[in-house]
């Protein structure tokens, strides 16, 4: 009878554990949905008023086709109210980026379409403020609905990670120069698998970025002749990164070689 007893208030307690788990979750997506809203709220408030703009200027570009619109109603701007596009720009860069949600490739075009030479390294600073906060809210809440949706493919992540404790560093450089994950997930991910945010995330972000977010907004500044963007991620894109991702791969997978050889010559 004690044992019948046991299981069920067992039982119970893993429901309501469930249950709480569950109006956590509710409360999180509530929070991140308002703060989503709001925070975008003020960028239309803020560009209806100082630009007279069409309808189809007030959305968030998804392709290329998107990017060669924006730049078209932008243009006239880029000179007259240089300071408050960027601001603009810069501000939407941020938003797009601490949500988890992908497209750089296009915000990098229109930003080399729109600033010239000034928005290689502004794309590289909005890059690395939008992954930092999107580490923060991940760790607030867009993690948790990334791991209630997406368990197992955090734990096949974390699995890797764990892999290359010993040079975790060179690793993430790696998946960030070569992204067989995507950089969105990875961005989510890592509050989640104990990935540190300094050094280990930063800075593999900050640098294992820098070929793709440099060559993606020179690549606007042809915007008008780019037929798709496979005109940019195309072969001659990964023969230049490729070098720089198996540097970063010698050391995850030689460096226990090489520390066991040094060991050895000690030794003897």
């Amino acid at each position: 009878m004690s044992r019948t007893y046991e299981q069920i208030i067992n039982k119970s307690n893993e429901k309501v554990k469930k249950k709480k788990n569950v109006w956590s979750l509710y409360r999180k997506i509530i929070f991140l949905i308002l703060f989503a809203i709001a925070t975008l709220s003020f960028l239309v408030f803020y560009v209806k008023k100082y630009f007279e703009l069409p309808d189809e200027a007030l959305i968030i570009p998804k392709s290329l086709e998107d990017a060669k619109t924006l730049c078209n109603i932008f243009t006239k701007y880029a000179t007259d109210n240089r300071k408050k596009l960027i601001f603009v720009y810069s501000y939407l860069y941020i938003w797009k980026s601490s949500f988890g949600l992908p497209g750089s490739i296009v915000f990098n075009l229109l930003g080399g379409a729109l600033f010239g030479e000034i928005s290689v390294p502004l794309v590289i600073i909005l890059s690395s403020v939008g992954a930092s906060n999107c580490y923060i809210l991940s760790k607030l809440c867009i993690g948790s609905l990334l791991d209630y949706y997406a368990h197992d493919k955090i734990k096949s992540l974390e699995n890797k990670i764990k892999k290359h404790e010993n040079n975790l560093f060179y690793y993430l450089l790696f998946i960030r120069l070569f992204p067989i994950v995507p950089n969105w997930f990875v961005n989510i991910a890592s509050p989640l698998i104990k990935i540190k945010f300094f050094p280990h995330f930063f800075l593999s972000n900050l640098i294992g970025l820098l070929s793709y977010n440099i060559v993606t907004t020179q690549a606007g500044f042809i915007l008008m002749s780019l037929n798709s963007t496979k005109d940019i991620i195309n072969a001659k894109f990964f023969i230049n990164v490729l070098p720089l991702s198996l540097l970063a791969l010698i050391p995850p997978i030689f460096g226990n070689k090489i520390k066991g050889y040094f060991k050895k010559e000690k030794g003897n």
